[in-house]
């Protein structure tokens, strides 16, 4: 161990090492490595104007929800509901079994928790003082 050295890299450089390395534990578990470039997003359009977007990300058998986001004068109106619907199912035809999102204690938990998703972590003062972060996730393999 003396002959060792923790060295700096830029993360754009350890990245593809890693991910070789984790590649083939992943291969060794499962067989293969899988295709985890599905890449989801979709806006809400009324009357031309888009009022709201959702963006996820596969990565094997579940879907996570990186953002959703509507604007302020049209939330309350059931957009939100719209567009995870949406993003559910193209997940699902995707092979997502596991949906996941995380949100502040300020943001969405209530529309979450009515669409079936279930806090299963929670960090206090992330990311900052005083706000909540909530984890969330939902089956949808039936």
């Amino acid at each position: 161990m003396s002959n060792m050295e923790v060295k700096a890299m830029v993360f754009e450089e350890i990245t593809p090492i890693i991910d070789d390395i984790l590649g083939t534990d992943q291969e060794e578990k499962m067989g293969h490595i899988p295709d985890e470039s599905s890449e989801l997003g979709f806006v809400l359009v009324k009357e031309s104007r888009i009022v709201g977007g959702i963006t996820g990300k596969m990565n094997f058998n579940r879907c996570h929800v990186s953002g959703l986001g509507i604007k302020k004068e049209f939330r309350g109106a059931g957009y939100g509901k719209i567009l995870m619907e949406r993003v559910e199912k193209e997940a699902v035809k995707l092979g997502a079994k596991i949906m996941t999102i995380s949100t502040q204690d300020f943001q969405a938990r209530e529309l979450y928790e009515k669409l079936g998703y279930t806090v299963f972590g929670q960090l206090e003062d992330c990311p900052f003082d005083g706000t909540t972060k909530f984890y969330l996730s939902k089956r949808v393999d039936g």
